[in-house]
């Protein structure tokens, strides 16, 4: 892999390198060029592929790094896009044990994102696990209060609502 050649290092440009994000990448621009065409299936294929590479925000052993921040953030910030694609796809199959564990993997790289919450209170529900949904609720309001000194938004409290009253849900 490295040569020495002439008293000076280098990387032999024979062999050929495979880096994670790069593979990441790739998969989440071609899903949404695949999806933009109307290839929901395949999107979502590779939607799936780069899902399954991403296994830790970028460098993060490096975090006050100035030169990784923005790469990191960026890279965060697609990662969280196809796993709310993901959440949207599974739940409209009525797959909703996927739809929560995206939602789940959302809220552990954003704790306060208000639609993981509203999509986990409505796959609860729509498991007949009410209780489940009003607790989803209830951590929700404590994590924005705590993290923004807020209250949750009216979508998610007029959805909290609804279960409370065990009223029809729809997201």
């Amino acid at each position: 892999m490295v040569l020495f050649v002439q008293g000076s290092y280098s990387l032999n440009p024979e062999i050929e390198l495979w880096l994670d994000v790069e593979e990441f990448e790739h998969c989440w621009v071609l899903g949404r060029r695949l999806e933009k065409e109307g290839k929901l299936s395949e999107a979502i294929r590779e939607f799936e592929k780069a899902e399954r590479l991403y296994r830790g925000d970028y460098l993060e052993d490096e975090p006050y790094e100035e030169w990784t921040l923005l790469r990191r953030e960026a890279l965060k910030d697609n990662y969280l896009l196809l796993l709310g694609k993901l959440a949207d796809v599974s739940s409209r199959n009525t797959d909703y044990e996927n739809c929560i564990l995206y939602c789940q993997k959302i809220l552990g790289k954003d704790r306060c994102r208000e639609d993981a919450y509203r999509r986990l209170m409505y796959c609860h529900t729509r498991l007949g696990q009410r209780n489940r949904s009003l607790r989803w609720y209830e951590i929700c309001q404590q994590t924005i209060r705590t993290e923004l000194d807020t209250e949750p938004g009216q979508e998610t409290t007029d959805l909290y609502n609804r279960i409370l009253n065990n009223q029809p849900v729809q997201l």
